[in-house]
């Protein structure tokens, strides 16, 4: 697996710089793996552990079989929101395979939520592109009114036949909260997902954060 790319895309989007401070603290997800992604049906992880990761006043969520175990990177503040960033890998591997980001204002308009989407999946395709997979798959369309989650992926091929899967979630909630997941085979990225479906909220509605 290739490893995971640590830095910010800022440049990856054409936009003006005031829209621009506004998305990218919400979609500087250090954590982007190189793949080609299938959006397929997704069901509840199977295999997942019993046992869920819980970060106290954000969310719970589940665990994917096979020696994976969350874990909380770092938190970022800056004058627009405060993101916190996760991890889900295995212990014998370098790179995760899940990544989730929470950014802790509300995206309740349409305008916002399309935003968000757009942006975020430009640089994804940005990553793949930059790591010799060509785009082998079309934009999703994005349907008013947007729903509170939506499921995106992105596709693409070496020219020796090579392929990566990642599959994405985003879900529009009293925060937002971003989950990815990569894997070399559609089946795989497809299961990792799927954890996304267990997700639960967790929050204090006197401690939310702004509107975007």
């Amino acid at each position: 697996m290739i490893p995971l790319l640590w830095r910010q895309e800022r440049h990856a989007v054409n936009m003006n710089s005031q829209l621009a401070n506004k998305i990218f603290p919400i979609i500087t997800l250090r954590a982007l793996l190189i793949g080609l992604c299938a959006v397929v049906p997704l069901n509840r992880c199977q295999g997942a552990n019993q046992q869920a990761f819980f970060e106290p006043g954000l969310f719970s969520i589940e665990t994917p079989a096979g020696g994976f175990s969350w874990k909380k990177i770092k938190t970022v503040q800056n004058a627009e929101t405060t993101t916190h960033y996760f991890t889900c890998k295995q212990k014998d591997r370098p790179s995760p395979l899940l990544v989730l980001a929470v950014d802790e204002r509300r995206a309740d308009a349409d305008g916002s939520r399309r935003a968000i989407i757009k942006v975020h999946y430009k640089i994804l395709q940005r990553v793949v592109v930059r790591s010799g997979f060509k785009i082998d798959s079309k934009r999703p369309k994005i349907k008013t009114p947007i729903k509170d989650r939506i499921v995106y992926g992105v596709s693409g091929i070496k020219e020796d036949g090579s392929k990566i899967f990642v599959a994405g979630m985003i879900y529009f909630k009293n925060r937002i909260y971003m989950i990815q997941s990569s894997a070399p085979s559609a089946t795989e990225a497809k299961r990792l997902i799927g954890v996304g479906n267990s997700f639960q909220e967790l929050y204090d509605p006197d401690a939310l954060g702004p509107s975007f």
